[in-house]
């Protein structure tokens, strides 16, 4: 959250994913983590990126309600 603020979406996202491999035990934080750094590539324009982060999402936790926010947030930067 702190980079996202800085306005630092690349780090923002980095850190999000960072978070997402050592919360690894919880799913649901991991798919969190996921769906924020999904939430960071859209903001700075990376839609291959967004993408990625989507698969990455409908093959881990694929019943997540994260996930259905994350096909529409690709959805809605027009994936």
């Amino acid at each position: 959250e702190y980079s996202y603020r800085r306005g630092d979406l690349l780090e923002a996202a980095r850190k999000f994913l960072e978070a997402a491999a050592t919360g690894a035990s919880d799913a649901e934080l991991a798919a969190a983590s996921i769906y924020r750094a999904a939430e960071m590539m859209r903001l700075a324009e990376r839609p291959e990126d967004v993408r990625e982060l989507v698969r990455r999402l409908e093959d881990k936790f694929p019943s997540s309600p994260w996930t259905v926010r994350a096909r529409k947030l690709a959805g809605e930067a027009g994936q």
